[in-house]
């Protein structure tokens, strides 16, 4: 699988920001988000027990491709951060959502890719705790205070198409988010969830 699929996670950009220029520039490019804090960093291929995984009838790398290249086309609008109207993207080892009105909002951060995974500090939709908002920079959305290490992992499917796993660890509530997220994304594509080991014990 080509590595271009991956856009690029770690590319820095190619010059900070001008602070005095203004409207030559996209708000994603003048405001800076709010670090986060990842807690329980461990590999979640070492540590996570749980996984959350759908199958999609497109081959591997449309599959990579839809999925790093149309995030902003099939993210559900009710988990974005922003606005319903706020566009997600990666860019610059980022998954970043950008809102109408030029909020920002970190859902994310590549820490390691590869032709078969894609490795994030993933913060989720939710500040976490009483400063997160009162640290934020103005007119940017905060990102949660406490985070999780999220393994996305691609694979072709048994029986044709391919299949998406993300397996996680952490305290922040990335099982319930990456559900709907890639619950989303096998819609998008016309795929379907796959049950994960210990689903049935759990329900």
């Amino acid at each position: 699988m080509p590595h271009s699929l991956f856009l690029d996670p770690f590319q820095e950009p190619s010059a900070a920001p001008d602070p005095n220029t203004s409207g030559s520039q996209e708000p994603a490019d003048a405001i800076e988000v709010v670090p986060g804090e990842v807690v329980d960093s461990a590999a979640a291929s070492e540590r996570a027990d749980r996984a959350v995984a759908v199958a999609t009838p497109l081959d591997l790398v449309d599959a990579v491709g839809a999925f790093l290249e149309d995030t902003h086309l099939w993210w559900p609008r009710n988990l974005k951060a922003t606005d319903r109207d706020g566009h997600v993207f990666f860019a610059e080892g980022q998954l970043t959502e950008e809102g109408i009105e030029g909020q920002i909002h970190r859902w994310g951060t590549v820490q390691d890719a590869t032709d078969a995974a894609l490795e994030l500090d993933w913060f989720g939709r939710e500040p976490a705790g009483p400063g997160a908002a009162a640290a934020a920079v103005p007119g940017a959305v905060p990102a949660a205070s406490q985070g999780s290490r999220v393994v996305l992992s691609w694979s072709a499917g048994a029986s044709g198409g391919a299949e998406l796993s993300a397996r996680g660890t952490g305290s922040a509530p990335w099982r319930e988010e990456w559900t709907a997220l890639l619950g989303a994304f096998a819609r998008f594509t016309g795929g379907h969830a796959l049950s994960a080991p210990g689903d049935e014990e759990q329900s």
